[in-house]
């Protein structure tokens, strides 16, 4: 009988998946003004931050269209009192337009 490899594969804390479900699901729901986002959201966010693990991120752009950044999230901001995500590529993504992160 061949060896098993086992991987350990890198999941979200809360949802013990690759995936994790953003705070706004359908473009028609994002609202104008910011909308702060639940703690534990940001703590998966920080999560992956600290932990430097590469992920596709899904987010609902100005245009209100679904649109991906890949990479890590090198910070965690808050300005005018709105808080974003900041990705390894320098883009700035509202934290209440995140639609889904996945783990690559």
């Amino acid at each position: 009988m061949p060896d098993e490899v086992i991987v350990n594969k890198t999941v979200f804390p809360s949802t013990k998946t690759d995936i994790l479900m953003g705070p706004t699901k359908e473009a028609l729901a994002i609202p104008h003004l910011y909308v702060p986002v639940d703690c534990d959201f940001t703590d998966e966010l920080e999560f992956v931050s600290v932990k430097k693990i590469h992920i596709i991120l899904s987010y609902w752009n100005s245009e209100l269209k679904l649109a991906e950044n890949r990479g890590l999230i090198v910070d965690i901001l808050t300005t005018n009192k709105e808080e974003f995500v900041v990705m390894s590529d320098g883009e700035r993504i509202r934290l209440d337009r995140i639609f889904k992160l996945q783990i690559l």
